[in-house]
């Protein structure tokens, strides 16, 4: 089957979403463009949600991420991380508190994006702020 870039599955996600370093904006129609991302929807309800950022520029680029507030994103791979923490194996992934992505260059990076309620079990205790 292939990807339509409308939502399936029940899903209100489009089964793939097209962008460049800006959400989007794929370069489609710019001959010398040398980055490209997508964001894959899961095809079943127990998958997450992928987004994976091409940069083959000579430096590095910063990638706008896509925003779901049900789900947080993890890196899974990263081929410009030295061997071998290029692949992140799922219990050492951390979350990425940040809106945007930093690739290096000639590198992919994978994020997986899970829901949100798994939190808890992600992030380390933090003691209790005191009111002031």
């Amino acid at each position: 089957r292939f990807l339509a870039g409308a939502p399936r599955n029940g899903s209100d996600l489009p089964d793939v979403a097209w962008h460049g370093s800006r959400l989007g904006e794929p370069p489609w129609c710019d001959p010398g463009a040398r980055t490209l991302a997508l964001a894959l929807a899961p095809a079943r309800p127990d998958e997450d949600l992928l987004y994976i950022a091409a940069n083959m520029e000579s430096g590095a680029q910063h990638f706008e991420l896509p925003r779901h507030p049900d789900r947080s994103w993890y890196t899974a791979l990263d081929t410009g991380a030295v061997s071998p923490t290029d692949l992140v194996a799922l219990h050492d992934q951390v979350i990425l508190n940040k809106d945007d992505l930093v690739v290096r260059s000639r590198s992919v990076v994978v994020l997986e994006g899970r829901p949100s309620q798994g939190l808890a079990r992600a992030l380390p205790s933090r003691p209790a702020r005191s009111g002031r």
